[in-house]
């Protein structure tokens, strides 16, 4: 079934708010039917569509600009994105809901689009690569729930500036934070004990780190920072008063 809409007019197709303008004088663009699935805003036909509740855009070349995780949602992967017929590679923003609890391998990886990601509490896995080269991803809010950063999480992620609520990482995994040259201070709380090898290779702004005392650093987990492995000791610090993951 196709349907028109006449410019700048709103429609609904069962749970679906549609809005469309005409692509030149007089000219309707055709909207196919659209289906069951879960909320998001795509385009069909370069249309932008908000798509609420249970609803799914089935056209020829949807293309998502942001993402609502429908609730009730446990494990999110990109079987999860290639069922709704989201395109990653232009995917701006994503909201997950506090149901989900495992993050698979690969899921965001390489969406060059994504600016920022809070990840709710209720994650207590993720698998590698999560978001590694999402070049524009700037601002993470972590999930307290999780324990380790797994290998190469944010690798790659050369505008990533900020990561949060990092106070009950024990592991920081193989390259979790390689190639990430805007990330200039990171603070963890007294649960850290092992920052693996190249962990934080080539991060050449990060100056201000602060783990505890007696952490166990492996080789080349500074490689081209300003801490380096020979001055270490002078990132290591007990007391030094935090506020929101900052320093002071």
């Amino acid at each position: 079934m196709i349907s028109s809409v006449h410019p700048n007019k709103s429609r609904n197709i069962g749970q679906i708010n549609v809005c469309q303008k005409a692509r030149g004088p007089g000219r309707l663009l055709p909207i196919s039917d659209l289906g069951a699935g879960s909320g998001h805003i795509a385009e069909v036909a370069n249309v932008p569509v908000r798509v609420y509740g249970t609803a799914t855009a089935h056209a020829g070349t949807t293309m998502a600009t942001q993402c609502e995780i429908k609730s009730g949602v446990t494990t999110l992967g990109p079987s999860y994105f290639e069922e709704h017929k989201i395109a990653m590679k232009k995917l701006t923003g994503v909201t997950i809901p506090d149901t989900v609890t495992s993050i698979e391998k690969g899921t965001f990886e390489q969406c060059v689009l994504l600016t920022s990601v809070a990840l709710p509490d209720s994650v207590v896995n993720m698998g590698e690569n999560v978001f590694s080269g999402c070049t524009r991803l700037e601002v993470v809010q972590f999930s307290t729930g999780m324990t380790r950063i797994p290998a190469r999480t944010f690798a790659f992620c050369r505008s990533l500036s900020t990561v949060s609520h990092l106070d009950n990482i024990k592991t920081i995994e193989t390259s979790a934070f390689l190639l990430c040259p805007s990330l200039a201070r990171l603070a963890f709380g007294t649960c850290l004990t092992d920052i693996a090898k190249n962990a934080f290779a080539g991060c050449t702004e990060l100056k201000a780190f602060v783990v505890p005392a007696g952490c166990n650093i492996q080789p080349n987990a500074f490689q081209g920072c300003p801490c380096k492995e020979d001055m270490c000791t002078q990132c290591v610090v007990t007391s030094l008063p935090l506020v929101d993951d900052t320093l002071l």
